[in-house]
């Protein structure tokens, strides 16, 4: 699970796009803050990585006007990573 922390005016991370990879597996998530009329969605980013032991890189592209990816290596699986923008 990865939980973000964005500065400045979207603390939240909302927007937020992942890309997650584990072995030759690559998963892309987005973090969105809502799914449809007067709903809301859990801002925390969950991964099923399978018989995956380790999360070799992350790659976090900020909602911002820079967008340089921020990446992340050799992360722990089955632990929540919150992860502050750079």
């Amino acid at each position: 699970m990865l939980e973000g922390n964005g500065k400045d005016t979207n603390r939240s991370a909302v927007g937020a796009r992942v890309t997650l990879t584990a072995g030759d597996q690559v998963y892309k998530r987005e973090l969105a803050g809502t799914r449809g009329y007067l709903s809301s969605s859990e801002l925390v980013l969950t991964f099923g990585l399978g018989k995956s032991d380790k999360i070799d890189r992350v790659e976090i592209i900020w909602p911002s006007k820079d967008m340089t990816p921020q990446v992340i290596t050799e992360l722990a699986t089955n632990k929540v990573h919150r992860v502050r923008q750079k």
